[in-house]
């Protein structure tokens, strides 16, 4: 029977098991991580979660309320400090966690849906000894549950639009690092990135964090040409700065100003100052699929786009 229900995801993966196996060899690494993983699952119990499964070195828990799962979280850490401890481990068994509430679909005892993706999504923002929720979940937590939290981050997440902020809910009392209010990271960085080909022009900024460049008309920013991927690349916004990320089978051509270029293929490339993409074929002059660049320092009226005088291009 498929039904459909509130419930707060977790994710818990144990890090840094691979040096415990070159250590204690095979069968005694796998007999602690087999240990670590039953008091992963023990915190869970203990505060009305329900495993459903575990991947690899890690499971996957549903709570009926974020408070039950953060609490859980911190029991989980704390459950690996003290194996780590009994079992003289030299390198300490670390779990990264992340846990987001939501609508899921249960299924033959599995659960489905945006909230299982974004607690997939966020653990994999989470560094070893890290619990992350989002800023939804955050907002349903406990007063004493939130005021163990800090902000952390604003990003993209991987297959999700737009930008999201990532908090830290701690569990041990030491000093913390805590992310910079992002009003301070617009003033100290570049404000936004402008691209353009001919009179089509888009901006990319912390409000419109991601724009998909191809020749189909799915993306924001549309190309023709027989080089051009249909998603060929995807600009981004990341902590004040701007990345190209090419998806593309012919690759991206990217020249810097002043620079010969160079080509970007499934891989990812800081954009700084100002220039040219040429998607699938080195960039050329004047060349209709040539896309422009350029990273606006300070707010700026808009206006008519100007030409780049290109010191150097590839032919």
């Amino acid at each position: 029977m498929i039904t459909t229900v509130q419930r707060t995801i977790l994710f818990a993966d144990i890090v840094e098991s691979v040096q415990l196996y070159a250590s204690w060899g095979d069968g005694p690494a796998r007999r602690i991580v087999a240990q670590a993983m039953a008091r992963l699952a023990a915190a869970a119990d203990a505060n009305r979660g329900t495993v459903v499964k575990t991947i690899g070195d890690g499971l996957m828990c549903t709570f009926p309320d974020p408070n039950d799962a953060a609490c859980a979280a911190r029991v989980m850490h704390h459950n690996l400090e003290d194996l780590s401890a009994s079992a003289r481990l030299t390198h300490h068994l670390n779990a990264h966690i992340g846990l987001h509430h939501g609508d899921v679909i249960q299924e033959a005892g599995d659960v489905f849906g945006d909230a299982v993706n974004m607690a997939a999504r966020l653990v994999d923002c989470a560094k070893p000894r890290e619990t992350v929720t989002s800023e939804a979940t955050l907002a349903m937590l406990r007063p004493d549950e939130q005021a163990r939290a800090h902000f952390t981050d604003q990003t993209t997440l991987r297959g999700k639009p737009g930008q999201f902020r990532i908090f830290e809910l701690t569990w041990e009392d030491l000093g913390l690092t805590t992310a910079p209010l992002l009003e301070a990271i617009e003033a100290a960085c570049p404000s936004r990135l402008r691209i353009w080909r001919g009179t089509d022009v888009r901006e990319v900024s912390l409000s419109n964090a991601t724009v998909t460049i191809g020749r189909r008309d799915h993306n924001a920013f549309m190309v023709e040409g027989q080089s051009v991927s249909r998603t060929h690349a995807r600009i981004e916004w990341r902590r004040g700065k701007f990345y190209l990320l090419d998806v593309s089978t012919n690759g991206t051509h990217v020249c810097q100003e002043g620079t010969a270029g160079l080509w970007v293929k499934r891989e990812v490339y800081e954009l700084r100052d100002r220039g040219t993409i040429g998607l699938g074929e080195p960039v050329l002059r004047d060349c209709e699929e040539t896309v422009y660049y350029e990273v606006l320092r300070q707010p700026q009226a808009a206006g008519p786009v100007r030409r780049l005088d290109m010191a150097a291009r590839s032919a």
